[in-house]
């Protein structure tokens, strides 16, 4: 169910802005999505988060639909969500690195 949603309903939503003229969309994925490629395999969030169908398979599907819509796009992978106060720091970094910053 999950993949289905990560991923098709992901791809759907594109394909129905780029018929509706939507100039931008924006992804929230997350910041293990690559972890495979990154030797991430092992990592114990990498693994409990595709025991629940592949999710960051999924979603790592959605971004390569996304990044070959022609669409306009920005795809963010947070660290990690919380319901706490917002703090105003924000940190950004290449898609290529993945690090733990507390903020």
């Amino acid at each position: 169910m999950l993949f289905q949603v990560d991923n098709f309903g992901t791809v759907n939503l594109v394909e129905a802005c780029r018929k509706a003229g939507v100039t931008r969309f924006v992804l929230i994925s997350s910041i293990l999505v690559n972890g495979a490629a990154m030797g991430q395999l092992l990592n114990p969030a990498y693994i409990v988060l595709n025991l629940f169908g592949l999710v960051l398979v999924a979603k790592l599907q959605a971004e390569k639909h996304i990044r070959s819509s022609g669409i306009n796009y920005t795809i963010l992978r947070p660290g990690g969500l919380t319901e706490q106060p917002p703090t105003g720091n924000i940190v950004m970094e290449p898609e290529k690195l993945m690090v733990k910053v507390e903020c």
